[in-house]
This record gives structure tokens, sequence and C-alpha cells, in this order.
């Protein structure tokens, strides 16, 4: 409803009108943790990257990324020491300036589709350590019946650590498997 014609660009908008761009925010469940220490219990929270040297997570034994929100709410009954974190997609790629701060090891679970391999890829290239739950081939054939047909895709491929096979194969056969059609599988709840 304002315009200035002197505000070419957003940063001169905020600039403008004195707003300070939002810090990009992760939704986080910690069954314990300390916040300037205090010791929290169940902590549901957005977190972000000026306020994350307050927390305190080095009693849990792990952190695991989830794509899926809804998946990330029906984790959290299950997760007895690990942070959980809903990566949100492509955003998770902002989650790398954190890396000091996550509890090890680092786990990420995404779709089985050519955008959540290449999502797990980027992310294993700044998070060397970071491990795959249910994205292997073995899932993929267990759950034949679940997958859905999309585009397919015949390359270039995105480097893929680890799950190079199976990314190339969804690609090709224009597969896709959302991990919420999964349920929460054995090996994610004993983690």
């Amino acid at each position: 409803s304002f315009w200035k014609p002197t505000l070419s660009n957003w940063n001169q908008v905020f600039k403008y009108f004195g707003i300070q761009k939002r810090p990009t925010e992760f939704r986080v469940y910690s069954p314990s943790c300390r916040f300037q220490k205090k010791e929290l219990i169940h902590f549901h929270g957005l977190l972000f990257q000026e306020i994350l040297p307050s927390f305190d997570f080095s009693d849990l034994k792990g952190t695991l990324i989830i794509e899926n929100l809804e998946l990330f709410y029906q984790l959290v009954p299950f997760s007895k020491k690990h942070l959980l974190i809903w990566g949100s997609g492509w955003k998770v790629a902002s989650l790398i300036s954190w890396a000091s701060a996550l509890p090890r090891p680092i786990y990420y679970w995404g779709d089985l589709d050519k955008e959540g391999y290449e999502i797990y890829g980027h992310v294993k290239s700044r998070f060397p350590n970071l491990q795959n739950l249910c994205m292997e081939m073995k899932t993929l054939e267990k759950n034949k019946s679940l997958l859905q047909k999309k585009d397919t895709y015949l390359g270039p491929y995105a480097y893929v650590p680890d799950l190079q096979a199976e990314y190339e194969f969804v690609c090709r056969e224009g597969y896709r498997l959302e991990q919420e059609h999964l349920g929460i599988p054995k090996e994610v709840q004993d983690i």
C-alpha cells in the first residue's frame, strides 16, 4: 500500500521502515536442555542463530533432522535423548551454521525423491558425518506399493554421498516416496 520510488529493493525497504530481516529459525524439540544454565524439560520452540549459544544440548545423544512437520510432531513422544529439528525442505541448508552446537551424531530423514536426496547430499557436503535414516534402497524396495510416479529425470545428477544409487534410481524411474507415508519406522524410533 506504500511505495517510494527511491526504494529499489527489499533491503532498502527494510532499512527505510526500520524493519530487521527475520533470522532463519527452526522448530525444535528437546527432551531436556539448559537455557542460560536453567534446565528445561520437553522444550518445544523456535531457535535461530543468535539465541542458539544460550542453549546447552550436551546431555543429548544426537540430533535428528526431519523434513516433514507432521512427522516431527509424531516423533516427539519417541525422542528420549535426541534433539529433533524440523528441516523444512531446502531451508535446512541454513542449519549449516549451527554445526558446532548440535549434539552428535546427526541424522537426516527426508523424502525418497529427487529433491529429498539432493537436500540430503547438500547437507552431507557440509556435515560430512551426517547419517541418513530410512533413505536406502532397502526402504524403497520394502515400500514398493507406496511409490508414486513423478516426472523422470535423466541428469545431470547431483553428488549424493552414500545414497548415489538410490538418488539416480528415483530420478530415472520418476519415483517419489514421501516420508509421512512410511509412518515411523523402527530404525527411527530406536535412535
